[in-house]
C-alpha cells in the first residue's frame, strides 16, 4: 500500500476463513481450489479495497507397476508411470532405484538394471506444470537374486580308448532349484547332475 499514513488500518480477508489486522498477513491455504483474498485500508476519511485470487493447484496422484517382480542377476526391468497429473501436465518423472541410481526424465516408461543382490524399495516423484510434486515408495517390489553359473569339471580330459567313461562333476551355483541338461558333443544328453 502506498499514500497511506501510520494510522492506517488494514483488514485482511484471507478468503480461507481467516482474517488478519497485521500490514503484512500470511495465510496457509490447504485446499485445492481458488481463494479471494481482500485487503481493505482505511486511513482517516478515505478507504480503499483489493482484491486478489489465490489459486492452489492439484498434486499429481502417482502410480506405478513394473514389469518383473523376481530374477537373477543382471535384472533389466521396465517400470511404468500410470501417474496423473492433478493440474496442468506432468513435466518430469524422477525415479530412485534404491540401488543407489536416480533417473529423471520425461517419459513414464523407464527401464533400469538392477546389478546387486538386493530386494528393492523403488520410489517415483511425479512434477506437474505447475511446480506440484508427489512422491510414491514401493518397498521390497522387485527381488534380485545371485545369476546362475553353469560349470563343470570332467575327471579325464585325455583318452586312449574310445569307449572309456568319462566322469563329470556339476559345479553350477545358482539361486533355487537348479535341473540340467547336458550335451556331450557326440548326439548324447543328460539330465543328472554329475553324469
Amino acid at each position: 500500500t502506498t499514500g497511506a499514513s501510520a494510522n492506517a488500518v488494514y483488514t485482511w480477508d484471507l478468503g480461507n476463513g481467516n482474517s488478519s489486522s497485521l500490514t503484512n498477513a500470511g495465510a496457509i491455504y490447504k485446499d485445492e481450489k481458488i481463494y479471494t483474498v481482500t485487503l481493505t485500508v482505511q486511513d482517516g476519511t478515505q478507504t480503499s479495497v483489493k482484491t486478489q485470487q489465490i489459486t492452489v493447484y492439484s498434486k499429481p496422484t502417482v502410480d506405478f507397476s513394473n514389469d518383473l517382480v523376481k530374477g537373477c542377476l543382471p535384472l533389466n526391468v521396465t517400470f511404468t508411470s500410470t501417474s496423473t497429473p492433478g493440474s496442468g501436465s506432468i513435466s518430469s518423472y524422477h525415479w530412485d532405484f534404491g540401488d543407489g541410481i536416480t533417473e529423471q526424465g520425461y517419459s513414464s516408461v523407464q527401464q533400469h538394471t538392477f546389478r546387486h543382490e538386493q530386494k528393492a524399495t523403488v520410489s517415483l516423484t511425479v512434477t506437474n506444470s505447475f511446480g506440484c510434486h508427489s512422491t510414491l515408495q514401493k518397498k521390497d517390489i522387485v527381488e534380485i537374486i545371485p545369476s546362475l553359473t553353469a560349470n563343470f569339471s570332467a575327471d579325464k580330459r585325455i583318452l586312449c580308448r574310445e569307449a572309456e567313461p568319462v566322469q563329470f562333476t556339476n559345479t553350477s551355483a545358482g539361486p533355487g532349484t537348479l535341473s540340467y541338461l547336458w550335451d556331450f558333443g557326440d548326439g548324447v544328453t543328460s539330465t543328472e547332475r554329475n553324469p
